[in-house]
């Protein structure tokens, strides 16, 4: 949650922004090095601009995904492993955006995404992980209908390919086990 604002500048305004994400992955070891499993992602914000001047914009956007995963593991020792991973998710979006001169635009997307990251794990205990990965490659198609107002309505499909590493691309995270072998 953030707030800002600009109250002094000539036609200022300020901002509150409220958002939350979560991702939770759940999976099972086929085999000591082989985890197959399903991950869930959800994200909400809201942003609210309120100009003094001129008209107030309020921006909200839901989006939820679901797509298996499978993980290989390459132990260097007990206690340290690179892995592979391989997913693919599907995921739906909605973003409204709407303003006090009562006009408004919404945005639908479902998307189907691959993404191959590399990692590395450490394991403190047989049954927890902390993981270093990079997620450098992935592809994506894409549908967004637009909808401005009651008026008029737009479907634009797009497919990419991200071949990239940089700073964004590193995620640490921590996961638990049930059944590891």
């Amino acid at each position: 949650s953030t707030e800002s604002d600009n109250l002094g500048v000539a036609g200022g305004s300020t901002a509150k922004s409220n958002s939350f994400s979560i991702s939770p992955l759940v999976g099972y070891f086929l085999s000591d090095r082989t985890v197959l499993g399903v991950k869930v992602n959800y994200f909400s914000s809201k942003t609210e601009n309120l100009i003094l001047a001129g008209p107030s914009v309020i921006f909200e956007n839901d989006q939820i995904g679901l797509g298996p995963f499978v993980r290989r593991y390459f132990p260097v020792k007990d206690w340290v492993a690179f892995y592979g991973q391989a997913e693919v998710n599907y995921g739906s979006a909605r973003h409204f955006q709407t303003n006090n001169s009562n006009s408004s635009s919404e945005t639908k997307t479902r998307s189907v995404n691959f993404v191959a990251s590399l990692g590395l794990s450490f394991f403190p205990t047989k049954w927890m992980s902390i993981d270093l990965s990079a997620n450098p490659l992935s592809f994506y198609h894409q549908n967004n209908e637009n909808t401005l107002g009651n008026s008029s309505s737009s479907e634009v499909n797009t497919n990419g390919f991200n071949f990239n590493l940089n700073s964004n691309s590193f995620f640490l995270g921590a996961h638990f086990f049930l059944n590891k072998k």
